[in-house]
């Protein structure tokens, strides 16, 4: 089966925002199956070591340790990506990936925020 990354990008807000319903709403609210909802949901948990829980009494899905996901091929040294994430994270930011610009740019844009 093919993963659908929009899809993933939906329940990654839904998830962060603990809106998600019970499986049934979630899956109907999604458009796929509940088969297919697992499914992604086991993928994001399995490959991309998404800590993601159900809360029964609430009804929703959450995050049950803080982070991000990150959608982005990595070019450039892990130190130098280490240094990006640890300085983007600061303050709660919302890391945004930047298209058809140079590297400097993104660098000058993260050294502004800081």
């Amino acid at each position: 089966m093919k993963i659908d990354l929009t899809r993933v990008i939906t329940l990654d807000l839904l998830i962060r925002q603990k809106s998600t319903g019970t499986p049934e709403a979630l899956a109907e609210r999604l458009g796929v199956s509940r088969r297919t909802l697992f499914f992604t949901l086991n993928f994001m948990r399995d490959y991309m070591d998404a800590p993601i829980a159900y809360n029964r009494f609430r009804e929703t899905y959450f995050y049950s340790e803080e982070g991000l996901f990150l959608f982005a091929y990595k070019k450039y040294n892990d130190a130098l990506i280490k240094e990006i994430l640890k300085r983007s994270i600061r303050g709660s930011l919302i890391l945004t990936l930047f298209l058809n610009i140079e590297f400097s740019q993104v660098m000058d844009y993260f050294s502004n925020l800081i």
